[in-house]
């Protein structure tokens, strides 16, 4: 095309015509991404154990570890969770659901004293995620949130 005065320029139909353009400022309020077996590591924290009284650690039982999960995204999954602390590594599978869920990861009684009133306590996780076939939709304002809180069970000591 070449139109010097900005007349009219007659197109032929059996060439092409191609146009690029960059876009300088994009915003959008959502996307729909396609999600499949999509690797994750969740970025570890700390597990504050340290100052649980050795009165509580020497009369748990067992107990379990509570994940309050708000997973806005509809992707689900299996993940691994690694609980680490000096000297020990517990592992446990999680399923990852779409919505608002608890988990309860149970732990023996070893397990928790190899953990309660050490430190430093961390937990990470790591897996994939898939999505819906038509594809997942994802605003900027999402997050997945994690509460976690432990439950023991107490109860006397042997012999006691």
């Amino acid at each position: 095309l070449y139109s010097p005065t900005g007349d009219p320029v007659k197109i032929d139909t059996n060439q092409r015509l191609s146009l690029t353009a960059t876009p300088t400022q994009l915003r959008a309020s959502e996307a729909k991404v396609h999600v499949t077996n999509e690797a994750i590591t969740v970025e570890e924290v700390d597990l504050d154990l340290e100052d649980i009284d050795d009165v509580v650690v020497d009369h748990q039982k067992g107990g379990a570890l509570l994940l309050d999960i708000s997973n806005p995204f509809d992707v689900t999954g299996n993940l691994s969770l690694i609980i680490t602390a000096p000297g020990t590594t517990i592992t446990r599978q999680l399923a990852l659901q779409a919505g608002d869920f608890t988990a309860r990861i149970a732990l023996s009684e070893s397990e928790l004293s190899s953990i309660l009133g050490k430190s430093p306590v961390r937990l990470r996780a790591t897996g994939s995620v898939s999505g819906l076939a038509g594809g997942v939709t994802v605003k900027p304002s999402q997050n997945v949130y994690i509460n976690r809180r432990l439950e023991l069970t107490i109860g006397p000591k042997e012999g006691q």
